[in-house]
């Protein structure tokens, strides 16, 4: 028995000493190569394609690192190419429900993805064929595990993306992202930073695909995103719509801006719902306008959206105010606006090109408006409108009808105060008349407009340096001074 035991033993220590053993000659640089290479040759047998990884390390059970990993994709393009990867983790977490990576840190990195415009498959296709299972079973699904990210950091990387429907290249020089977590369909993150990066999505003109019929499953699980700070900082930020040509001014279908700073705080986003204060905007678009302060509160529900406390300011305008859109309304605060012809004219050339060359003097407009509505009918609780030097002046409320068709466009004006210079009056009188004709260097009026496009009925009380007189009739095809014509009764 005592022979047996002996035994026994010697076997026992000689298995620890194995492990032991094992476990130092892992630790060495001979032991690692020998991981790799067979890691490689693994992957590279299993994939049917090219994989390099330089150098690995790892410390159980703390971290690992990944350097020169190189993956070929089947047309022997870069797939990924990453200098450095680092890991830290616990370990003995990935045993659990609860994976806990402290940090995580990717530098000098390209990855590719690009879609075949014949099988509509992408190029790491080929990766998941290889590792899927052949055998067909019925099995439930795997709940994705809780996993938590102390620290996650991505340094000199370029992301590229070429499909049948978009392109985007993302050029990453810092990005930076703490204490991020998720958990059945719920992200959130502490912290949110990139800084100096470029990013640019382009959209293409796609040919519609003719089907008998189409069917779609929709996953309508309630997802979350929360990220309590955002940081942008020094950022360049490109839209193109490929299918639209460019236009002169400000373009939405091809917007390039030079995002200087954005601060946001308590974003939550869901597919119902979602809410975020900007704290602060700045930016520079490609026109030359450049954007010194944007702050608003942010809340969206369903098709309900709210902009609260809206803070705008340029270099020589702004807008304070509130707006509230809902279905089938919306709701307009507007005070202590301030509209610039000279940001205007970078932002919407085109349109003040037709501005009447006697309005031309007209530099600022200032605004404040309460209104409520919708595309049928806009209720004006209060609008007050304003430019430099006095040349106009109105302070009135009423309705406005059709506001999205020009053509049908009636309104309805119940006037407190409305003051002009003579250069807005000339503004619709042929040009061959404005010198023969003698108006009043300032007209003051009150009463009521009404009309449309075409015509305009007033109802007016007026006081210029001529006297005072009441105006009560219609003026027909107003907008076009070549056409005009009216019948007028005069009242002293």
């Amino acid at each position: 028995m005592k022979r047996l035991f002996k035994w026994v033993g010697i076997i026992i220590l000689s298995l620890v000493l194995l492990v032991l053993t094992t476990i130092v000659f892992v630790n060495t640089k001979a032991g690692k190569k020998i991981i790799i290479d067979r890691v490689s040759i693994y992957l590279n047998k299993k994939l049917g394609n090219t994989v390099q990884i330089s150098e690995f390390d790892f410390k159980v059970p703390k971290w690992i690192e990944l350097r020169g990993v190189y993956i070929k994709d089947q047309k022997n393009d870069t797939l990924l190419y990453a200098k450095y990867f680092r890991l830290e983790l616990n370990m003995r977490s990935l045993f659990s429900s609860h994976w806990v990576l402290n940090n995580l840190l990717i530098d000098h990195a390209v990855i590719n993805i690009k879609q075949s415009n014949s099988d509509s498959a992408y190029n790491f296709q080929f990766i998941i064929n290889a590792f899927e299972t052949k055998e067909k079973k019925v099995t439930q699904a795997t709940a994705v595990p809780h996993i938590s990210v102390g620290n996650l950091r991505l340094q000199n990387v370029q992301f590229n993306l070429n499909d049948i429907t978009q392109l985007v290249s993302a050029d990453i020089n810092k990005l930076i992202v703490k204490k991020l977590n998720y958990k059945e369909n719920n992200i959130s993150a502490q912290n949110f930073l990139m800084h100096k990066s470029t990013i640019q999505y382009d959209t293409k003109q796609v040919a519609l695909i003719k089907t008998d019929s189409i069917s779609a499953t929709v996953n309508q699980n309630k997802y979350m995103l929360t990220i309590d700070t955002i940081q942008l900082v020094n950022n360049q930020l490109a839209y193109n719509k490929l299918s639209k040509p460019f236009v002169e001014g400000f373009d939405p279908n091809h917007v390039r801006i030079q995002q200087n700073s954005l601060l946001v705080h308590q974003l939550i986003y869901t597919n119902t719902e979602s809410s975020a204060n900007i704290i602060n905007l700045q930016l520079t678009d490609k026109t030359g306008f450049k954007l010194n302060q944007l702050s608003l509160v942010y809340k969206q529900k369903d098709s309900s959206f709210q902009f609260q406390q809206i803070m705008l300011k340029s270099a020589f305008s702004a807008i304070e105010g509130n707006i509230t859109i809902v279905p089938n309304e919306y709701q307009l605060k507007l005070r202590n606006t301030r509209i610039s012809r000279k940001e205007m004219q970078l932002l919407a050339p085109l349109q003040l090109a037709k501005l009447k060359p006697s309005l031309k003097e007209i530099n600022t407009i200032l605004l404040n408006v309460d209104a409520i509505g919708n595309e049928k009918l806009v209720k004006i609780k209060r609008v007050e409108a304003a430019t430099n030097n006095h040349i106009f002046y109105i302070n009135a409320s009423g309705t406005l009808a059709n506001i999205s068709n020009p053509n049908l466009l009636k309104y309805q004006l119940n006037i407190g105060r409305l003051s002009m210079l003579k250069q807005v009056l000339y503004a619709f009188l042929p040009t061959a008349q404005q010198q023969s004709i003698q108006l009043p260097s300032v007209l003051n009026a009150e009463g009521t407009l009404t009309g449309s496009q075409q015509t305009l009925n007033p109802n007016l009380f007026i006081n210029s340096e001529y006297g005072k007189l009441g105006v009560k009739g219609i003026i027909n095809d107003f907008t076009n001074p070549s056409l005009i014509n009216y019948d007028l009764l005069l009242n002293d």
